[in-house]
């Protein structure tokens, strides 16, 4: 799922999470039939530890490196848009100097802090490195502006998007992978859209692809090439991330009206994702290679979390 995905997500959170009396809902997998009988990972497999940013308004976690780094996005009350690292209850907001927007996609495990940055109209993708306190910026894609990086890893490679139109309504996108000096345009055969969204350090990647109108997961093998990621009784599906043990992280949707199901998949073996302890819907967007994850919740305000894997 995009961040420009994300970003309209983020707007609308609390009444995705929400019944319309105003209470929490539960996670879909307590009670639909779709998902019964299908292996389910407990809570009490995770800490639960809560996200807290100082921005008034509400933040969303994208992404977990190893040692417990998470990038997200805050929705301000004023229309701007802020990205955040959290490290240990610590908060910092990520800002290019010069930039009127500045988006972080992730913090590699090797501390370089990948993005894009420019205006609500023009974006450039790349990455600042702490260590030596410079800022290296990709090549522009010639005719889509907005240029978004999804993901990146510590070999220097990355997925994205470059698109027309505005960060908050991209069109005409493609999809490109990066190997550190080059783009590579990239489709999934016979799709009438392809969606990046991670890549590993092997280089393989998820996103999703639309075929017939509906989205699908897919995983990029960096040898294979691309195959859908088959989730039984699901009519649509969206690849968040994908960590280095090869499991991705995948939102299904068993019909058009119910939340979906967060599952963590390793090629046809998926298993559905815990309900936050509080009882919940959680929503989950990043996977480190431990198998921690970073989400949300509402109850009734969106509740950023990190669930730390025992």
């Amino acid at each position: 799922m995009s961040r420009a995905f994300l970003i309209a997500l983020s707007i609308c959170l609390p009444s995705l999470l929400s019944a319309s009396d105003g209470k929490p809902r539960k996670h879909h997998s307590q009670t639909m039939p779709f998902t019964k009988g299908k292996p389910q990972i407990s809570v009490n497999d995770y800490r639960f530890v809560a996200i807290n940013v100082p921005t008034e308004g509400a933040f969303q976690p994208l992404d977990v490196n190893n040692q417990e780094v998470v990038s997200g996005i805050s929705f301000e009350p004023n229309g701007d848009l802020k990205t955040w690292i959290w490290k240990a209850g610590t908060a910092t907001q990520w800002v290019k100097p010069g930039a009127a927007l500045s988006l972080l996609s992730n913090v590699t495990d090797n501390g370089r802090q990948y993005g894009n940055w420019g205006t609500f109209t023009e974006q450039h993708a790349g990455y600042y490195d702490p260590a030596k306190k410079t800022w290296v910026q990709f090549p522009d894609i010639p005719g889509r502006p907005v240029n978004i990086l999804q993901r990146a890893t510590e070999n220097g490679s990355a997925v994205g998007n470059a698109c027309a139109g505005t960060v908050l309504a991209v069109s005409d996108c493609v999809t490109w992978s990066w190997d550190g000096k080059r783009y590579t345009v990239r489709a999934y055969p016979g799709a009438e859209a392809t969606d990046a969204t991670s890549i590993n350090n092997s280089g393989d990647e998820t996103g999703q692809a639309v075929i017939g109108g509906l989205p699908f997961a897919y995983v990029r093998d960096n040898k294979k090439g691309y195959s859908p990621l088959t989730i039984p009784d699901a009519i649509f599906s969206f690849g968040r991330d994908i960590n280095d043990r090869g499991e991705v992280l995948v939102q299904a949707h068993y019909d058009f009206v119910s939340f979906p199901a967060l599952l963590v998949c390793r090629k046809a073996d998926c298993s559905i994702l815990p309900n936050h302890p509080s009882g919940n819907f959680a929503i989950y967007f990043g996977m480190n290679d431990r198998g921690d994850l970073v989400g949300g919740y509402n109850a009734p305000a969106p509740t950023p979390f990190i669930a730390i894997k025992k």
